[in-house]
């Protein structure tokens, strides 16, 4: 995936698109295709501090070349009324196949850089190739040192220390007291500098768009001096502490697949998500701001693990989300030991994601012998009532909410008030509670279980038929999105298509049909489905603003690529073999959305109306994961 000289220079175009390389714990580096900083969430090196919190530790390290006479600084920087100084235009190619190289071009000189993040580490390398130069030059390397939350901006008047500790091969700087000191060692003969100084008022463009806190000023310590000639290659360590085994750029860079097809990058984008953290495996929920989400981990886990070959990792992903199961719930939000448990779902995904998993093992037994206690503490706790009023009524099916919350992934809360609440009976919720008491029914069958089979059945048989009265309209010929007392939200959402996609579902064939045209009709666009139907009053076009503003559109119209995979499982099921080049379509149409916002992935949400911009993060778990369940419902379809 390579980008010319054209796209890299003109600045609007190359800062609207950036890359994620990160490594199995988390270490990231990120920033757009002509390294410009243009978000807090930016760094060459990001990584998590002993609490688990992610830090900005280096912003950037630049390069300043004397040659022929002249000093040219390849480095870019937003100031609120200037741009300086504008290394972008020295730019003559950038590629991220197989990791991200920048080529840079001054008079006679062409000088390759590239990044490679070892795994297992808080480092990231950064090596310098000499394509060209007629004579010798010389080289400055500058660090400019963030070292906060990667939430936060630094003031100089947070008083960072400037010492520093100069050994034989590398250099350690110490920000700040009682925390570990940044290590940056270089393979090649240089000298260091130590001339610290701050540049103030550093400005991140989309931070201010989003409404955000967009100055900061960044440390830099002293410089690094090297004196190169052609065909000179050498490499720069950068790490949080210092390094405890050696590291080697040419073994990591090894390891990195290529991004040849459309399904390399599916794959490379997919194992980012995957990270180890202690003695446990979870998955990221998006990329920047997403930590650990217990909904996106159940929904994206089999697209990123077993259906990628990933048995082991399916597993103990499970097995470590189980540790916090309470009462039935899963914390919704994890960051650091502050748990949420403010979800009525994420429970009801973890069985579906098990439901998969059985059918991919094509047995029960595993599944039931390991996960049965979880699987029953779940449903026991739903049908007896737990926090939030999720309980189950007379009528078989999940009531859930409070004022002031927001249960469902439609979760938007701006200042105690729910953008969308959904409080009552959610039509996603009840699909997946009547198949997980299915499931269960069917796990229990086969372990000779029948007495469980026994407890359950009335409950099932209650269900299904309350969800037929409840929701589907038959004049209508879709489902309510949810319903509490004498009210029903008959508003055309997606949410109903998770009855149609799941293995028990609650319809009849002929109802499966009418609720996927619909879905097709009023909410199926290139990059996802809409989240409401255009023709609604409450309908959002675009999402932008303040985050009140945004937290606003965020469910009301705006395209959320994940929704594809139960739209492409829910037509499949409607239309059977029918249906299967409209779904190949689908799927071979979002290729070129890897290309618009982050590269080689897939971004959290789009616009409702066309161009559809690519919006939130750059890199979401569960729209990647749900391109693989496409793509691997169509290779079971041939």
């Amino acid at each position: 995936m390579a980008f010319k000289k054209s796209t890299l220079t003109d600045i609007q175009k190359g800062e609207k698109l950036e890359f994620f390389e990160n490594n199995n714990v988390g270490t990231y580096s990120s920033t757009t295709i002509n390294s410009i900083n243009t978000r807090k969430y930016h760094g060459l090196l990001s990584c998590a501090d002993e609490e688990g919190k992610y830090m900005v530790v280096v912003s950037s390290l630049e390069e300043k070349i004397h040659h022929d006479g002249r000093s040219d600084e390849l480095g870019t920087h937003y100031y609120q009324n200037n741009i300086h100084p504008r290394g972008y235009e020295f730019l003559k190619s950038f590629s991220l196949d197989p990791n991200p190289q920048w080529i840079y071009k001054t008079g006679n000189i062409e000088l390759k850089k590239s990044i490679v993040i070892p795994e297992n580490s808080t480092s990231v390398f950064v090596r310098y190739e000499v394509l060209k130069a007629k004579h010798p030059f010389s080289l400055e390397l500058r660090p400019f040192i963030a070292y906060r939350n990667y939430h936060q901006l630094v003031n100089a008047s947070w008083g960072y220390s400037f010492n520093c500790t100069e050994e034989k091969d590398s250099v350690s700087f110490f920000p700040r007291d009682n925390q570990k000191e940044i290590n940056i060692s270089i393979n090649k003969s240089h000298s260091y500098h130590h001339q610290p100084c701050w540049f103030y008022e550093q400005m991140y463009p989309v931070e201010l768009q989003r409404g955000y806190d967009f100055l900061e000023d960044l440390y830099v310590p002293g410089f690094f001096d090297l004196e190169l000639n052609a065909g000179d290659t050498f490499d720069v360590l950068i790490s949080l502490g210092k390094p405890t085994k050696k590291l080697s750029f040419d073994s990591e860079l090894k390891k990195k697949n290529p991004l040849n097809t459309y399904e390399d990058c599916l794959e490379r984008a997919a194992q980012q998500f995957i990270i180890k953290n202690g003695t446990k495996t979870e998955i990221s929920a998006g990329y920047h701001w997403f930590g650990r989400w217990g909904r996106d981990t159940f929904i994206a886990l089999p697209g990123l693990t077993f259906m990628r070959g990933l048995d082991d990792v399916f597993e103990k992903v499970c097995k470590s989300m189980i540790k916090d199961l309470r009462d039935g719930q899963f914390p919704n939000v994890v960051d650091g030991e502050n748990k949420k448990y403010n979800s009525v779902d994420a429970s009801l995904w973890f069985i579906y994601a098990l439901h998969q998993y059985a059918i991919h093992l094509k047995s029960t037994t595993k599944v039931w012998k390991t996960f049965s206690k979880a699987i029953v503490e779940i449903l026991t706790y739903y049908r007896k009532g737990t926090h939030f009023n999720i309980h189950i009524d007379n009528d078989g099916l999940v009531y859930a909410g409070e004022e002031g919350y927001a249960l469902t992934w439609m979760d938007a809360v701006y200042e105690g008030e729910a953008a969308t609440p959904r409080i009552g009976y959610c039509v996603e919720i009840n699909a997946l509670w009547y198949n997980a008491l299915c499931f269960a029914m069917e796990c229990a069958k086969d372990a000779g279980d029948q007495n469980f089979v026994d407890e359950w059945q009335s409950l099932a048989t209650l269900c299904k038929k309350s969800f037929q009265k409840k929701f589907f309209d038959a004049k209508r010929g879709y489902l309510a999105d949810y319903f509490n007392g004498d009210f029903t939200d008959w508003s055309i959402r997606p949410n109903q298509v998770f009855a149609v996609a799941i293995p028990y579902s609650p319809l009849t064939a002929a109802q499966k049909k009418s609720v996927m045209s619909t879905v097709k009709k009023s909410l199926l666009t290139p990059a996802g489905l809409r989240t409401l139907d255009n023709k609604n009053k409450d309908y959002c076009p675009k999402y932008e603003g303040t985050q009140k503003e945004r937290d606003a559109c965020y469910h009301q119209g705006t395209v959320w690529p994940w929704l594809l995979g139960a739209y492409a499982e829910g037509y499949l099921h409607a239309f059977s073999k029918e249906g299967k080049k409209h779904i190949k379509d689908v799927y071979d149409g979002f290729e070129k959305q890897m290309k618009l916002h982050g590269i080689g992935t897939v971004s959290e949400i789009f616009d409702a109306e066309k161009p559809h911009t690519p919006r939130g993060t750059i890199s979401q778990a569960w729209s990647i994961s749900e391109l693989i369940k496409i793509q691997q419902l169509l290779k079971q379809s041939l």
